[in-house]
């Protein structure tokens, strides 16, 4: 037969395994507490951390602004102890090449005058600038205005010429005081007044003729005046348009501006305006004789 349980000692034991059971239950929930507190300080710590280095951060800003404001500050103390300066000229959007020709408005309208007007006539009806000068044509009388009058070879490589149309709008858009600048590169620039009181360039497009036809080797026409004098008759009108090189080498009004004549018979006729002192210095106009 089985042992008799004693219920007593059983008793004792599951009230002990109990009290075992509460116990370890009771540690456990400490333990869980003590790991939420500790989480909890911990995420006090990075939120107190990410406060202090936003603190830092608007600090610095505010220290850099500090000193900017110091060195405006100072600045604007110098500027007003150095006298006033016109603003130098805008060369920021202008290319990296030297300028051929400067023109006023004045002077390319005086140039277009001996620019054929005959649009189907594309080696004429262009203004061809090369090594500093500005040449043109309409078939009957040619035109040199630079530096002096030695007539250039064309050269595509060193010469651009541009249209008659385009320049006569570039005309239409300039003021009294803009100039056109023509670049060793080809391109053309707008120099007027800024509202700062100094200059800007701005880049124009205009055609070039010099991309569909070539300029008209006037060099192997034109040489040299000719050494003697005897009578010759030219075009009435042609004569008139001479009153045009005291506008081309950019005289003003009341400026003396003699032109010379050297002609010779049936040769061509060399008039010549020599102005050392003037924008461009030396215009000559090159008309060919009429036969009576």
């Amino acid at each position: 037969m089985n042992a008799p349980i004693d219920l007593k000692t059983t008793k004792t034991a599951a009230r002990a395994a109990v009290r075992r059971a509460a116990k370890t239950a009771k540690a456990v929930a400490e333990t869980a507490k003590a790991v939420v507190e500790t989480a909890k300080a911990a995420a006090d710590a990075a939120r107190a951390a990410a406060d202090a280095e936003a603190a830092a951060k608007t600090a610095a800003e505010t220290a850099k602004a500090a000193t900017e404001a110091d060195a405006a500050a100072e600045t604007a103390k110098n500027a007003a102890k150095t006298p006033a300066k016109t603003p130098a000229k805008t060369d920021a959007k202008t290319p990296a090449t030297t300028t051929q020709i400067r023109l006023t408005k004045k002077q390319l309208k005086g140039l277009l005058v001996f620019v054929s007007s005959d649009a189907s006539r594309v080696n004429l009806s262009q203004l061809w600038i090369q090594d500093g000068k500005a040449l043109a044509t309409d078939g009957h009388r040619a035109l040199i205005a630079g530096r002096d009058g030695v007539v250039p070879k064309i050269d595509r490589e060193s010469g651009h010429g541009y249209t008659r149309a385009g320049l006569e709008r570039l005309a239409r858009g300039m003021a009294g005081k803009d100039e056109a600048l023509f670049y060793a590169d080809g391109s053309v620039y707008l120099e007027a007044d800024n509202n700062n009181g100094g200059r800007d360039n701005e880049l124009v497009k205009i055609e070039r003729s010099s991309d569909m036809a070539d300029f008209p080797p006037i060099q192997q026409v034109i040489t040299a005046p000719p050494a003697d004098s005897s009578p010759s008759a030219f075009n009435a009108q042609y004569l008139g348009d001479l009153a045009q090189l005291h506008s081309i080498a950019g005289l003003s009004k009341g400026e003396p501006g003699i032109v010379q004549a050297r002609v010779s018979g049936l040769d061509a006729g060399w008039f010549t305006l020599d102005a050392p002192t003037a924008p461009i210095p030396f215009v000559c106009c090159v008309l060919m004789p009429t036969r009576v």
